[in-house]
């Protein structure tokens, strides 16, 4: 008489395939990154708008020399595209994904998990090169505004 094999906790139901578990922890990955790109972003905003409002107070009070007005509209230029920058990186993609009725339906599908991990990923990387290039922005305006500097000073 032949008994039938008792189910092991991973061919169960309800606990997900161990490729599932992995996928679920990727996606959690990407979600904390996700966190970190934001929290980024919105410190480097909050420091390029510090750096403009610093900018618009100044320019009232500089010598009218047209070397320190030319490297400081410069710098106000640069510093508002990495403003740009930032807020495009900090901008909601993708937010019919962030249903109920969608994270249930991936939830146990290892197709749809990849193709979201994916999406993710590739959402992800953008947001970190938009970051970076704000970064790269910044820190020419901080140059510009440093050499404004120096030539209202001579």
């Amino acid at each position: 008489m032949a008994t039938e094999p008792t189910p092991t906790p991973a061919s169960t139901p309800s606990t997900p395939a161990p490729d599932a578990a992995a996928h679920l922890r990727a996606l959690d990955d990407v979600q904390q990154l996700f966190a970190r790109a934001d929290t980024k972003a919105s410190l480097l905003l909050a420091l390029d708008g510090a750096l403009l409002a610093v900018v618009a107070g100044a320019a009232q009070e500089v010598p009218g020399d047209v070397a320190v007005r030319v490297a400081g509209g410069c710098a106000v230029a640069v510093l508002a595209v990495a403003a740009v920058l930032l807020l495009r990186a900090v901008r909601p993609r993708n937010t019919a994904q962030l249903t109920t009725e969608h994270l249930l339906a991936t939830a146990h599908d290892p197709v749809r998990q990849l193709a979201r991990l994916d999406r993710l990923t590739r959402t992800a990387r953008r947001k970190y090169a938009l970051i970076g290039r704000a970064v790269d922005c910044i820190l020419v305006g901080g140059a510009l505004l440093a050499l404004a500097a120096v030539l209202a000073v001579l």
